[in-house]
């Protein structure tokens, strides 16, 4: 923690890392529903093409790339955080540079 910063500024950090853990609860609450991470028609090209670093028929590699990384741990529930995670920072950084005075992730 950083010593230099008012209360003021501590609290909106705070609750800044609080709404982002929250919204990253929030994203990946439709696959802790349902069980497992979401698989749609296309999920296994993408995640083959994760380990041969071949683009199947018509899909990309750069997200195959993407998919690499977080399945290296094993499981796919790796995917699903780190894509929550990244939606919940995008999310309140698109907020707070729109609406810097009404942001929720910075009032204070």
């Amino acid at each position: 923690m950083n010593t230099n910063l008012s209360p003021t500024e501590t609290s909106a950090t705070d609750r800044w890392w609080l709404l982002w853990m929250l919204t990253t609860l929030v994203l990946c609450w439709p696959a802790l529903w349902n069980g497992h991470p979401l698989f749609f028609y296309d999920s296994m090209d993408y995640t083959r093409s994760a380990f041969t670093l071949t683009p199947a028929h018509y899909r990309t590699l750069p997200y195959s790339l993407f998919l690499a990384g977080p399945e290296q741990m094993g499981t796919l529930w790796a995917v699903v955080l780190s894509q929550a995670t990244i939606g919940a920072y995008v999310r309140g950084s698109v907020w707070s540079t729109r609406r810097p005075s009404d942001s929720p992730w910075c009032w204070g």
